[in-house]
């Protein structure tokens, strides 16, 4: 994602009780379909459903930043193409808009 410096992890390497670099942080992110959600017959507005509320805070819990992406929001208009995606993730990873 853009000029960033990267760091690639070898598949062998070994994840739990490891420390990170300085700066570093886990990070999962998570793309949710409609299987996520429940109806909030309320207010009409998707509600996350146990499993996957669970699964994040599992992963909170081993010191992962978790960013969760509904499929309504995936799947939208606004993110019609590759480089609104591309913003979109950059935004949630980084808290960074568009230079």
């Amino acid at each position: 994602l853009g000029s960033l410096p990267e760091k690639h992890w070898e598949s062998n390497t070994q994840i739990t009780g490891s420390r990170l670099p300085p700066g570093a942080e886990r990070i999962s992110l998570e793309f949710l379909d409609s299987r996520a959600f429940c109806r909030n017959i309320c207010r009409n507005m998707p509600h996350l459903k146990g499993k996957s509320a669970m699964q994040k805070r599992q992963l909170e819990i081993l010191g992962y930043r978790v960013i969760q992406i509904p499929h309504f929001e995936w799947n939208s208009m606004a993110l019609a193409t590759k480089e609104a995606r591309m913003d979109y993730l950059r935004e949630c990873i980084f808290g960074e808009g568009k230079s």
